[in-house]
């Protein structure tokens, strides 16, 4: 059995409102689909995240190698509310960072 201290210390990383600057969702970013699913009346943490491409390629004739970056994709959030009942909020991963990040929703 646990103590009330060790549970008492687990809810808090657990709690987003309570540990908001250190949550795991919130660092990597949430965003509230429905006004309705902001129970905890916490903001919305949105950065913009670029992934890109770097490719090297030779010439055969010269030798120089030539440096190429590309844009592969972009994406400001990773998670999704999708409802809040009682004090739980849930989420799902945001299509278009597993589009660029070629991700699966479930694992």
């Amino acid at each position: 059995m646990l103590s009330s201290s060790k549970t008492q210390a687990e809810s808090k990383f657990a709690n987003i409102k309570t540990n908001y600057a250190r949550h795991f969702k919130v660092r990597r970013g949430i965003k509230f689909a429905d006004p309705s699913h902001n129970i905890y009346g916490i903001k919305e943490s949105t950065k913009v995240v670029i992934i890109s491409k770097t490719t090297k390629t030779r010439s055969r004739t010269t030798g120089k190698i030539s440096t190429a970056t590309e844009e592969v994709g972009r994406y400001d959030h990773q998670y999704d509310s999708t409802a809040a009942y009682g004090g739980t909020i849930f989420w799902k991963l945001n299509p278009e960072f597993l589009k660029v990040t070629r991700g699966w929703e479930y694992k």
